[in-house]
């Protein structure tokens, strides 16, 4: 349009005056043919088509009665924290570790923890006590140098994460795995409920190569594939029937808890063939020697309390679905009044 008009204005004025033409031709048409008010359509607009969407939104969640949801990484931080070890006749509760940084393990010489476990509570065996008549050990730390590095950043499964976490604060976990590399692997499933690695162990024969195995898991599984316990002095005894006691005691008192709990055990096997296969199955899974459990704690969301306050203001029923052993799904009640519900 631009174009024909300015054709038609030099033709008009016999070739004169082409510039003012020009003028008067493209810009005036081309800022005339703009509509002035296109971004207010365009917001009007916008904020109409949210508002209907807003109006659906509403609705949806106005006809909601029932919220079923996740626990772990939900519910929780998912940032898992090792809480108390049981070992045999033994309870250590660690949990004060935690409420200092974490010292950077690439370098173990910054910082030295010390451990005085020569502290009995008798008034802890009485209270707190998961077994009969353990010992209980209260732990102090002594940090022998304030200064420390960038703590140390882990990435995986936070239940591994959390115990890789309490060892990095007695030893190196990188200089281990250097000084003892995993030779076999089978990782944990929902079937077996374990893991299970096989690793070069201290010593070497002349025929035969000594190997550790190691496995965790469900303590339930891992207690049923072991026929000895190890001491606290580092022995291996009978699982008898009076320690089975001990650790059901046990291990029901960290269920009570709602920790999560992970069961360890060993076993030395020598073998010539070094060449292990699941399909196999040329590998020990029984006969173990039970080494003890772990109780692992993942703390509620901050902003979880008030969210579910106001679904219940609201009317709207909350649910936890967890897959957690029936033993902690008993103490379900006590676990949603840490979130409110």
């Amino acid at each position: 349009m631009a174009s024909i008009l300015f054709i038609l204005g030099v033709i008009h004025k016999n070739g004169k005056d082409v510039l003012i033409t020009f003028v008067d031709g493209f810009p005036v048409i081309l800022v005339a043919n703009v509509p002035q008010g296109l971004h207010v359509t365009v917001t009007s607009l916008l904020t109409i088509t949210a508002g209907r969407l807003g109006l659906d939104c509403v609705e949806t969640l106005g006809s909601i009665s029932l919220i079923a949801t996740d626990k772990t990484g939900t519910l929780t931080k998912n940032v898992m924290t090792v809480t108390d070890i049981w070992t045999g006749p033994l309870l250590t509760r660690r949990a004060a570790l935690w409420n200092r940084a974490a010292p950077d393990v690439t370098h173990p010489s910054t910082i030295q923890i010390t451990i005085d476990e020569s502290v009995d509570s008798e008034s802890e065996k009485k209270s707190e006590s998961p077994t009969r008549s353990p010992k209980i050990r209260s732990p102090s730390m002594v940090l022998k140098q304030q200064t420390l590095t960038t703590t140390r950043q882990y990435t995986g499964n936070p239940s591994d994460i959390a115990l890789l976490r309490f060892a990095d604060l007695n030893f190196s976990a990188d200089i281990t795995r250097e000084e003892y590399p995993m030779i076999f692997e089978i990782p944990f499933n929902s079937t077996n409920k374990w893991q299970l690695v096989i690793v070069p162990a201290t010593c070497e024969k002349l025929s035969q190569r000594s190997f550790d195995v190691f496995m965790k898991g469900a303590p339930e599984v891992i207690i049923k594939q072991c026929s000895t316990i190890m001491s606290a002095a580092g022995e291996e005894i009978p699982l008898n029937e009076a320690l089975k006691s001990e650790f059901s005691h046990a291990y029901e008192s960290f269920g009570r808890k709602g920790r999560r709990i992970i069961a360890l055990a060993t076993r030395r096997l020598e073998a010539s063939n070094t060449h292990f296969t699941a399909e196999d199955g040329n590998f020990p899974s029984d006969n173990l020697c039970f080494v003890g459990i772990t109780a692992i704690m993942d703390p509620p969301r901050d902003d979880v309390p008030d969210a579910i306050a106001k679904c219940k203001a609201a009317g709207i029923k909350v649910f936890m679905v967890t897959g957690d052993r029936p033993l902690i799904k008993q103490r379900s009640p006590d676990i949603c009044a840490r979130f409110n519900a």
